[in-house]
């Protein structure tokens, strides 16, 4: 799908989009595209895509949030840490982000780029592709929800 496609599909659905990550390979159309549209870009290239994603959008919410006061811009977007864990989804207790990648068998080389999201208290919301925290799961009770979507670009590094 092209730049000019999703960013019509984002809007006739009414999706705001906050930022768009550009392959440096894609051109620059999808930059023109997203600049008409006021979207903030990052053009990276297929290693940055692979290997720095997570600091990258990071730190451009970070730097964009920072005069914001509500706790979702607080919230953290990392790599797990030594002794990371949270209750995972449908299971009880607690599991160590490192028993969750050791049961989905993720290469020991590729767990440094898998996101993880933390809500501003330190729990563990996401381990991006392989588990929610059961704590944030979407109920009768929720008033709204943050959609997030991470696809990895695993082949980049190959």
């Amino acid at each position: 799908m092209d730049c000019e496609h999703f960013l019509e599909i984002a809007a006739s659905a009414g999706i705001d989009l906050d930022l768009i990550i550009i392959d440096n390979q894609m051109g620059m159309r999808c930059l023109e595209l997203a600049n008409q549209h006021g979207i903030p870009a990052l053009i990276m290239d297929g290693f940055q895509l692979a290997n720095e994603l997570t600091f990258q959008v990071a730190r451009h919410f970070n730097r964009n949030n920072r005069a914001v006061s509500e706790p979702e811009a607080d919230w953290e977007i990392s790599t797990s840490a030594d002794g990371d864990a949270l209750q995972v989804l449908g299971l009880s207790g607690r599991k160590k982000v490192q028993d969750l990648f050791v049961d989905r068998k993720v290469p020991r080389e590729r767990r440094h780029m898998v996101p993880v999201v933390a809500h501003p208290d330190g729990r563990i919301v996401w381990v991006a592709g392989h588990a929610l925290g059961e704590p944030f799961r979407v109920s009768e009770a929720t008033k709204s929800v943050v959609v997030l979507n991470f696809e990895p670009f695993l082949e980049a590094t190959k």
